[in-house]
């Protein structure tokens, strides 16, 4: 597989939060080149070398990080040296993720494989995660993508690792899905199996397209559409695009660590426990019942 990947990056100047974003947008590349670079190899102690691993040898990225009025991290020493093209631009902060459709439409010049959209706060770490995108893509057709769902991770949390995008209201979905009714997809994993579902939220913080489905979005009349009405802008370029042209799986929640991606801010995960109420597990339960009987 070869991979074109744009990234939109912008954040706050002030020099705290340029380091945090710094920091965040290194991870998030690294993240990439541990999971889609090309040709791993191993050492061989029986004669001093590195050999191949056997495989991967046809994979590669190119990631294209686009930034706008000079407020950025990159400076900050970003990601490691030699990953990633700088594509500096003019526009609206707010309207940055169309502008980064644009970079990956101009792209398809290269022979890429597959075109992807990663907003700067989502790590990848699943080793199978591009290859999970090529063998939905033949188990389902080329009108279908898969999404996978965001978590949260904090330690200190009543849970530490939160999945953040539930289905959302019908009134706020139904009529932007291309085909509500589209049947689930179930395939055997692991001896497991597995469900995939229409995605009710289709908000995952990225989206990846093969050649075909690229091409069938960038030459359609909608492309380039700086539509904001679904939430936030950075929430509708990376959703909207997706919507409006394939049909949205994700696998249904109880198969959820199947496909994801870590949403490295924890906006969600602080407000359980405030915002999100919860039934305390069997064991807190158990812990709260005996503390009281010891204080009767």
């Amino acid at each position: 597989m070869r991979l074109c990947l744009v990234i939109p990056h912008w954040c706050p100047q002030a020099p705290e939060a340029r380091m945090h974003h710094s920091r965040l947008l290194g991870t998030v590349i690294s993240g990439v080149c541990k999971t889609a670079w090309r040709d791993p190899r191993a050492l061989d102690f029986s004669n001093d070398t590195c050999v191949p691993a056997g495989f991967g040898a046809d994979d590669s990225v190119d990631i294209f990080v686009v930034t706008t009025m000079g407020e950025h991290a990159i400076s900050d020493g970003s990601g490691p040296p030699n990953t990633y093209e700088h594509v500096p631009i003019a526009c609206d902060p707010q309207k940055i993720g169309w502008e980064a459709h644009q970079v990956l439409k101009d792209q398809m010049r290269g022979d890429y494989d597959w075109f992807g959209y990663l907003e700067d706060d989502i790590l990848i770490q699943d080793s199978d995660f591009f290859r999970k995108l090529e063998w939905f893509q033949k188990l389902a057709g080329p009108d279908s993508v898969l999404l996978p769902w965001r978590f949260e991770f904090a330690f200190g949390a009543p849970f530490r690792k939160v999945y953040c995008d539930p289905p959302l209201p019908k009134d706020q979905i139904e009529h932007l899905l291309l085909d509500p009714a589209a049947k689930d997809v179930e395939c055997e994993h692991l001896g497991r199996r597995t469900r995939f579902t229409i995605s009710r939220n289709p908000v995952s913080g990225c989206f990846f397209l093969s050649r075909e489905q690229m091409e069938r979005w960038a030459w359609s009349s909608r492309f380039g559409e700086k539509d904001t009405s679904f939430f936030t802008p950075q929430v509708s370029a990376q959703a909207l695009p997706v919507l409006r042209h394939f049909k949205c799986y994700k696998p249904q929640l109880t198969d959820a660590d199947f496909f994801y991606v870590e949403h490295m801010q924890q906006e969600f995960v602080p407000q359980v426990g405030r915002k999100f109420q919860f039934d305390p597990p069997p064991m807190a339960k158990f812990a709260a019942s005996y503390d009281l009987q010891r204080h009767q």
